[in-house]
């Protein structure tokens, strides 16, 4: 039929949008209050419009789709109303002292070839026996607290340093002798520096000419209202 169409919204909301401003434009498109919106976010099928043509669902999907929702369209003409029963299995049950107690039903079929071990017995049925094989610890023995596990004779000695000093131009030079071979002195260019606006000033001698002194004023300070106290304390 052609007005077999049906909108339907899972709780999804459009990436990127945020899901408070979303319900609040939701509240206003379907003018309900929050908590029939609040029923629409638990994750079911919700059908928001049924029984349109698809052209109507298109639109109808646009609109909420800027709302900020994810919808689906589905043609409920193609999708089977029939509704086949789960096959049940009995519960299973427990007795203790003579009661029956009624255990919780899986959700998965039980086997009936599962049981219970006794405590302590193998779980791997059909495993072959392996002998025991004997650890001989007689060259074994404890040593003392704090003891060296190591023994004397048991550690490697290291190694000796060997230098051949033979073939080494080594010598010891006088106190205040250089060092350094002539070929090894590396040659500097002496600087030209021209000194002849330099010279020396005699000891306590003025640096600066007298142009080159900057003239301070001195201060005209009013201390006419400056007195001693009692105390040398001075007052104003």
């Amino acid at each position: 039929m052609a007005d077999d169409y049906s909108v339907i919204f899972r709780g999804d909301i459009v990436l990127g949008k945020n899901l408070v401003e979303v319900k609040q434009k939701l509240a206003q498109l379907f003018k309900v209050d929050d908590a029939r919106i609040e029923r629409m976010f638990t994750g079911k099928p919700v059908p928001l419009k049924a029984n349109i043509a698809l052209t109507q669902a298109k639109k109808y999907q646009s609109v909420l789709t800027q709302a900020g929702i994810v919808t689906e369209i589905v043609d409920a003409s193609s999708v089977s109303t029939k509704k086949v029963p789960p096959k049940t299995s009995p519960k299973p049950s427990a007795s203790v002292d003579g009661h029956s107690i009624k255990t919780p039903e899986n959700k998965t079929t039980a086997s009936a070839d599962f049981s219970l071990a006794p405590v302590g017995s193998d779980l791997v049925e059909g495993k072959p026996d392996e002998e025991s094989k004997p650890v001989l610890v007689d060259h074994l023995s404890l040593a003392e607290q704090q003891g060296n596990i190591i023994k004397d004779d048991e550690r490697l000695a290291p190694l000796p340093a060997t230098v051949d000093t033979e073939n080494l131009d080594w010598d010891l030079t006088e106190v205040g002798e250089d060092l350094l071979k002539p070929s090894e002195h590396k040659e500097v260019e002496a600087i030209d520096l021209n000194i002849d606006n330099i010279s020396l000033s005699d000891a306590g001698g003025e640096l600066l000419t007298n142009d080159e002194k900057k003239v301070v004023k001195d201060a005209d300070i009013d201390t006419s209202h400056i007195k001693l106290s009692p105390g040398n304390t001075i007052t104003g």
